[in-house]
């Protein structure tokens, strides 16, 4: 293979950068050998076990670096949806993402790949209904439903409350405050040591499940949020990977904390900033039983920007086919 380079080649995968909110993505659109599974949940667990190389590849050094994200686009598995996508962070996958999809529905207008301005998505978390925006012709942002939200129970780490939410992804949700902390960059070496000991703990003490797919539910992001106007947050995932947006799925898990203790109202706009400052928009459009457990249906309006379009290779000589982390092999 040589792609039309004359290189000898091994990899000649066709990408789109984007960044959600200050938040990179790197959506594989070509090239890539097809993802195997009849399920997106059986091609993401290809990806985590079998087909892990390949996210090294998309996102580590020296291609990408330790708090590159990624999204694979793939044949749809239900009938109803336009495109599938896996989503990747620096040390697996991820269920559902929200920045994520806002780039991936951007790259895919972008590139010509649909004209529609309607997607469904079908990701492991199940369906996601995308709304393209435009402004003079030009995409502006885009709106997507999500997969239902709901509220579960409280873990007590260390005398503080960590609420557990799910919003496509479980999340231990936690006042900044209460801990001591503030939500911004000063603070960031501290969210970080602390999201991933909450995280490692929180794992160990519970064992959760989904109530309507019985999928076992692992908590993937911790969020330190803070009140404020807006509310802001700072969410660490992967192996110490810090969100530069306010994370969509986050926001999804948030609104449904918020609407479970009474403090957001159903069409009632919620903004949420991140430790950048840029903003997501959420609503919470119904309410829903998830199996039978309360839940909601959110909505969350965002905006992505290319920032590159090209391709990656792996010529057949490359020492590093998988790519490499300095940070993860220096602990």
């Amino acid at each position: 293979m040589d792609g039309g380079t004359g290189l000898r080649l091994r990899h000649f995968v066709q990408i789109v950068d984007t960044h959600t909110a200050g938040e990179p993505t790197r959506i594989a659109t070509g090239g890539l050998p097809p993802i195997p599974g009849d399920s997106m949940i059986d091609r993401r667990c290809w990806l985590e076990t079998t087909g892990a190389p390949l996210r090294g590849f998309l996102l580590d050094e020296p291609r990408g670096h330790h708090d590159m994200f990624g999204a694979i686009i793939t044949p749809p598995v239900h009938p109803e949806s336009n495109f599938g996508v896996i989503f990747l962070d620096n040390n697996g996958t991820l269920a559902m993402c929200g920045h994520g999809t806002i780039g991936v529905v951007t790259a895919l207008i972008t590139l010509g790949q649909t004209e529609q301005d309607d997607l469904v998505l079908d990701t492991p978390a199940g369906l996601v209904h995308c709304r393209v925006n435009r402004t003079n012709g030009e995409v502006s942002s885009v709106t997507f439903q999500n997969v239902p939200a709901f509220c579960l129970h409280d873990l007590n780490w260390n005398g503080f409350s960590l609420h557990l939410s799910y919003g496509g992804n479980l999340f231990a949700l936690v006042d900044a405050a209460s801990i001591g902390l503030h939500a911004d960059k000063d603070h960031l070496s501290e969210l970080i040591d602390t999201g991933m000991a909450i995280r490692s703990w929180a794992n160990e003490q519970t064992e959760t499940y989904h109530p309507t797919t019985g999928e076992r539910l692992t908590i993937d992001l911790v969020e330190f949020y803070e009140a404020g106007d807006p509310d802001r947050n700072v969410v660490v995932f992967g192996d110490r990977q810090v969100d530069r947006s306010p994370c969509g799925t986050g926001t999804c898990a948030k609104m449904a904390f918020l609407h479970a203790t009474g403090k957001l109202a159903l069409e009632k706009e919620y903004r949420y900033s991140s430790i950048l400052g840029t903003e997501f928009i959420g609503k919470i459009v119904s309410e829903t039983m998830v199996g039978t457990v309360p839940g909601i249906v959110p909505e969350i309006t965002g905006s992505a920007y290319v920032t590159a379009i090209g391709s990656l290779v792996l010529t057949n000589n490359d020492p590093f086919p998988t790519g490499f982390s300095l940070e993860r092999e220096n602990r």
